[in-house]
């Protein structure tokens, strides 16, 4: 006989429960009633289930652990938290490359252009928006329409004084205007005068064909540097500050007499950098800088001839002797932008002359003579004459100067060059090696502003090569 092991018994409200005793006029056996309202469902408590420790008694209700579900929750939160936050971080990441992308551009000047002509040459300008009489009074050019306020055309805004650099070396040069910000009523064209470079048909440009006004060494000639008093004269048809800016005295002399403030100089030429600087002011007479430069194998092979010419103690000086030593000058423009005559040079210095050149100057190349003159044109502003005909005179003198140049010499076909691989080219070579360095920087620098300022011509043969 088999025993049967007794169900237990299922917790059981027993208010809600009970069992009618069958009726001999019930057909059916047995029967259910409800109570008349139908009751709320209880939750399960402690008290009306039985806990086991395993399920092998046939089963029983288990609850989960209130640990476990504290742990549960806390971890669904972290995971929401954590997707906000990423949400987040994308969209903050996106507005920075948003805006990233639109200060490019800005800083391009794709969205506001130039403000500075067309780069065609023929629409630009050769004269100062303020030109200073010989009576000292400022005067506003004409505008090419003839309404006149040609100086209007550049927007006067007060150059903001930045905090001093950390880098004593370029808070020398604070009064050297930015190559990058515009031209504003007051700044002072700067020509940097590196010998054997086309300088002199530069001057002759701006004196003879345009007519500015210049501090150079010619307005100190005739007893005019011991004048008591700033003015400005008349040398062969040409105006003339009576200052020698080109010697480190006349250079003092300058300074005492105020020369940039008294905005009597269209152009200021000289070949010192870090002296002539002081000549400038922050915020309102800032010196703009430009300059016309040359391979300088070819400057330094065009100075051997010059001396040939001009020092006794060199006539009949081999080309080679002069190379090794004998009169040759050492990487003068890497030296002159740093300041540094004498001793050996680091390559800290090439870096430093480099960072001078990309931040200050715009830049010519005597290779590329014509096109430069437009582009310092379009930098300064400087106008044409009104009148047609004097125009026209002006177009072609300044052609004839391209053309010719002030003295032949300057032509780097008038001279026989040292082959390359020659003893006289490794020997300049080596003499100028820094220098040379600093050239083929500032060729990269040149087609660099050519996006800005080069001419529709110039453009268009540099489009036509990258194409081949």
């Amino acid at each position: 006989m088999s025993t049967t092991k007794a169900r237990r018994p299922l917790p059981m409200n027993t208010s809600y429960w009970h069992e009618e005793t069958p009726s001999s006029s019930s057909t059916t056996p047995f029967t259910t009633s409800y109570p008349s309202a139908l009751p709320r469902r209880q939750p399960p408590s402690l008290n009306d289930a039985t806990l086991f420790d395993s399920y092998d008694d046939g089963g029983s209700a288990t609850f989960r652990n209130a640990d476990s579900t504290a742990r549960a929750l806390a971890a669904l939160s972290q995971s929401k938290y954590e997707q906000r936050e990423r949400k987040r971080a994308l969209s903050l990441l996106g507005m920075l490359v948003m805006f990233a992308v639109m200060m490019h551009v800005a800083s391009s000047g794709y969205l506001f252009g130039d403000g500075v002509g067309d780069g065609d040459g023929d629409n630009g300008s050769f004269r100062n928006p303020k030109v200073t009489g010989v009576d000292g009074m400022s005067r506003e050019n004409d505008d090419e329409d003839g309404s006149g306020g040609g100086g209007d055309n550049v927007e006067e805004k007060e150059v903001d004084v930045v905090e001093e650099e950390d880098d004593e070396f370029f808070v020398q040069l604070n009064t050297l205007g930015e190559f990058s910000d515009d031209i504003t009523t007051g700044d002072i064209p700067f020509f940097w005068h590196v010998p054997r470079c086309a300088g002199s048909t530069v001057k002759d440009i701006l004196g003879k064909c345009l007519r500015l006004t210049q501090a150079s060494e010619v307005g100190a000639r005739d007893g005019h540097g011991q004048d008591e008093s700033l003015g400005v004269v008349d040398f062969k048809g040409e105006k003339y500050v009576n200052v020698d800016t080109t010697s480190l005295s006349g250079i003092e002399r300058a300074i005492s007499f105020e020369l940039g403030p008294s905005g009597l100089a269209d152009v200021i030429t000289s070949s010192y950098l870090f002296q002539i600087s002081n000549v400038f002011s922050r915020p309102s007479h800032l010196g703009k800088s430009f300059t016309m430069l040359r391979h300088p194998v070819e400057r330094a092979v065009s100075m051997y001839y010059l001396m040939q010419q001009e020092d006794a103690a060199m006539v009949g000086v081999p080309l080679v002797d002069y190379a090794r030593g004998n009169g040759i000058e050492n990487n003068w423009m890497v030296r002159y932008l740093v300041n540094q005559m004498e001793g050996e040079l680091e390559k800290e210095a090439l870096d430093k002359a480099k960072e001078v050149l990309k931040r200050k100057f715009v830049i010519g190349l005597l290779e590329e003579k014509e096109e430069s003159i437009s582009r310092f044109q379009k930098y300064f502003e400087w106008k044409f004459s009104e009148d047609e005909n004097d125009q026209m005179k002006e177009k072609d003198c300044i052609a004839d100067f391209l053309e010719s140049g002030t003295q032949v010499n300057e032509n780097p076909e008038a001279h026989e060059m040292p082959k390359k691989g020659s003893q006289e080219w490794a020997l300049i070579t080596h003499q100028t090696q820094y220098d040379i360095k600093l050239y083929d920087f500032a060729v990269d620098l040149f087609t660099e502003q050519g996006k800005k300022l080069g001419t529709k011509k110039w453009k268009k043969a540099m489009k036509k090569k990258n194409d081949n």
